[in-house]
């Protein structure tokens, strides 16, 4: 499984930073916009999940969860 998914320790949604977004077209929104709240899709591979990382400027996206 750690292929696709992080373990509960490593997961952000654990730790209350992340959220998986639907539909598409609100992730689609979201990743335009959601910078200016310091939130980013962070993994090519889930348009869906994006992260609280408490920046305007979000950093490159990984090909995966995985790295």
């Amino acid at each position: 499984a750690a292929k696709w998914v992080l373990s509960p320790a490593r997961s952000a949604h654990v730790k209350g930073y992340a959220i998986d977004v639907h539909p598409q077209a609100m992730a689609t929104w979201l990743q335009g916009h959601g910078a200016a709240y310091g939130i980013c899709r962070t993994y090519d591979n889930e348009w869906w999940h994006f992260e609280y990382l408490a920046t305007s400027t979000c950093p490159p996206r990984q090909p995966t969860a995985a790295g």
